[in-house]
């Protein structure tokens, strides 16, 4: 529901690619986008959502939030630019490539399926990780790894998403 989850496919399934992005590309200035429920009757919120990005550095992007897809496909982040290029599919690095002839390796991340059409399909391990080192700032008396800062940016970019869709305007980003 709105007022239990705060919205649907976008803010619960989508949020960590969604904060994923900004962290990579940075800032985003601007929003414009589209909301609805198309295949799920019994839900209040979006099961589809799809919103342009301009961010503060010129670059434009693409959101989409989907959980109308049948069976349910994997969670993916592509950045292309003219420089070079990368393909993250469910948290692993599919495609890595540069103009230069610099050889790198992409970054090695242990696999973490996050795509099913149950929650029994799907791996819990990132949150695991996050609360365990939440509980170790406790421990610690430590920042954890994503404070609260960091956090919102990435629920401001949602929340101006839904405005976008409610108003049908573009809405910037603070």
């Amino acid at each position: 529901t709105r007022a239990l989850d705060g919205g649907g496919a976008l803010i619960n399934q989508s949020i960590h690619y969604v904060d994923l992005l900004q962290y990579i590309m940075g800032p985003v200035d601007q929003v414009f986008s589209y909301c609805a429920n198309r295949a799920h009757e019994r839900i209040e919120v979006e099961d589809i959502a799809a919103a342009t990005v301009k961010f503060k550095n010129g670059a434009i992007g693409f959101i989409e939030g989907n959980t109308a897809a049948y069976p349910g496909f994997s969670a993916r982040l592509e950045i292309y630019g003219s420089e070079g290029s990368v393909i993250i599919e469910n948290d692993q690095v599919k495609e890595w490539k540069f103009k230069s002839d610099r050889i790198e390796e992409p970054p090695k991340g242990e696999k973490n399926h996050i795509v099913g059409s149950s929650n029994a399909n799907i791996s819990h391990d990132s949150h695991k990780q996050q609360i365990q080192d939440f509980l170790l700032c406790i421990k610690e008396d430590r920042e954890p790894l994503v404070n609260g800062w960091e956090a919102r940016k990435t629920l401001e970019i949602i929340l101006s998403i839904y405005q976008s869709s409610k108003t049908g305007l573009p809405v910037k980003i603070k």
